[in-house]
């Protein structure tokens, strides 16, 4: 025997006697099928998502049944038949709370220890090393820095220690600040950032980028190119 909870929208004019009786009828029904209904609750009248059959409103009922399959056909079939359901859901519940296979168990198992060993399960440094290795395997962060990121390094030694570290300050806070504004941007205000504004607005940045690496590759080999107004 399994479990299940069922979902009904029924008529909105059923009054309580009218709930009573039909409930009354469903338990009768699955209960003569062999099954058993071990809890229902009257979740209220609501308004429907979408009008069904000029209806906007219905009483949403919520039961957990246990009964078997092919009790629950007969019970679905009802159901249709009936003119008090406008519609209504069956979830397998005990298929939910069935554990995991035992290949995806150990699977899991062996990716923990895997971590363990490493030395990395839990360790506050653990998000820094896989932050590390996300970025060098990033041929654009690995251009950038071989290429801006040197270059402005370089001016801000001529600063000394102060330079280079409020270079690298001011280089995080750019960063933070962009995707802090990208994040509310798409999430706050997804009728103007939309995916193509947002791939057009990346191609502007990766082009003004890569000019400007040329321009400092260019510096280094003897050659001036104009400084763009951005």
């Amino acid at each position: 025997m399994r479990t299940y909870e069922l979902v009904l929208v029924v008529q909105p004019e059923m009054d309580e006697e009218g709930f009573d009786a039909f409930v009354s009828t469903l338990t009768g029904l699955v209960t003569d099928e062999g099954g058993q209904i071990v809890d229902v609750e009257h979740m209220g009248r609501r308004r429907l998502a979408y009008p069904i059959k000029k209806i906007t409103e219905g009483h949403y009922v919520l039961l957990h049944l246990n009964l078997e399959t092919p009790a629950l056909v007969e019970l679905e079939r009802r159901l249709k038949l009936s003119e008090d359901v406008l519609r209504y859901l069956v979830i397998r519940m005990d298929e939910l709370m069935e554990p995991a296979p035992p290949q995806e168990q150990e699977a899991e198992g062996l990716e923990a220890e895997g971590v363990e060993d490493a030395g990395l399960s839990g360790h506050p440094l653990a998000s820094v090393a896989h932050g590390a290795i996300v970025s060098l395997s990033n041929p654009w962060w690995t251009l950038w820095w071989a290429t801006i990121g040197v270059k402005l390094a370089a001016d801000g030694l001529k600063l000394g220690v102060v330079g280079v570290l409020a270079f690298f300050i001011g280089h995080q806070l750019a960063d933070v600040s962009w995707y802090e504004f990208v994040i509310q941007a798409v999430h706050r205000g997804k009728g103007l950032l939309t995916p193509r504004v947002y791939c057009v607005i990346m191609g502007l940045l990766g082009a003004a980028l890569l000019y400007m690496g040329l321009r400092f590759v260019g510096e280094g080999l003897g050659f001036h190119l104009p400084w763009l107004p951005f």
